[in-house]
């Protein structure tokens, strides 16, 4: 102990010499100063650390919530074979929903707005409705379609499968008959050669008028009394092409004017 206390240049004495071994002063000291030191840093350090984490993940779910997430989806047809919707020929119901999921709560979308396109499988645009509230109608003809529902306005589309069988789910048919014509000063004259189709089956091979500019379409998978709209065309005269108002089966031939080109 005198050995070491004249070492140290400290008072003799075992007190005095564990406190200058063990004491601030001294190396083993010291690194327990700094070693409890570097502890209280870290754990105040993993303190902001863990706080930081929590806020992030708080905050993550809080604008999750927040911002709307829209669903679509296709109901009608219901029928579906080995992923592809099959449906009979005739006019065919398309209708679908839109929910929109917010603040954890889950709401159907009534005024949704979407545009539906139908198209063969060769790519070839059957018929395109735009701005359509939750369903919408075509008549088609037995075939492979796609049918895309696109809302743009909730960035969400749907793309169906469909065939069209040959049985169709209208058991009655209706025949429309009309007449295209030309205004020659005071008279008219028929429009021989005049292609007129359906607006709602344009995959229907189109109709010619003839010397006359009479035209007969058969086998309409519609009801008499119900609507439709004409589609007629010829080259040389305006419209190009004419788009009738609603025709209705069964009543009155309609008699559709072209006016030929200057």
């Amino acid at each position: 102990q005198r050995l070491v206390a004249g070492i140290r240049g400290i008072a003799p004495g075992r007190h005095a010499i564990r406190e200058a071994l063990h004491g601030t002063d001294s190396p083993q000291g010291q690194w327990r100063t700094r070693l409890a030191a570097f502890f209280r840093t870290e754990r105040e350090f993993w303190k902001v650390i863990l706080a930081a984490i929590l806020a992030l993940v708080l905050s993550a779910a809080f604008i999750s919530a927040a911002i709307p997430r829209y669903e679509l989806q296709v109901k009608s047809p219901a029928f579906r074979k080995d992923g592809t919707y099959e449906v009979p020929a005739g006019e065919i119901l398309f209708r679908w929903s839109l929910t929109k999921e917010q603040w954890f709560r889950e709401t159907d979308v009534t005024d949704g707005k979407a545009n539906l396109t139908i198209s063969q499988t060769t790519g070839r645009t059957v018929t395109s409705l735009q701005d359509q509230v939750g369903e919408a109608k075509a008549n088609l003809l037995p075939g492979q379609y796609e049918v895309r529902v696109d809302a743009a306005a909730y960035q969400r589309t749907e793309t169906i499968a469909l065939r069209v069988t040959g049985q169709s789910s209208n058991t009655d048919t209706a025949t429309l008959t009309g007449t295209v014509f030309e205004k020659l000063g005071t008279n008219e004259k028929g429009l021989q050669g005049a292609k007129v189709t359906i607006d709602e089956m344009p995959t229907m091979t189109p109709t010619e008028t003839d010397t006359y500019g009479h035209f007969t379409i058969k086998d309409i998978p519609k009801a008499y009394h119900e609507n439709v709209r004409l589609h007629v065309s010829k080259e040389g005269y305006l419209p190009e092409p004419h788009h009738s108002e609603d025709v209705v089966l069964g009543a009155a031939p309609p008699r559709i004017k072209l006016t030929r080109k200057k």
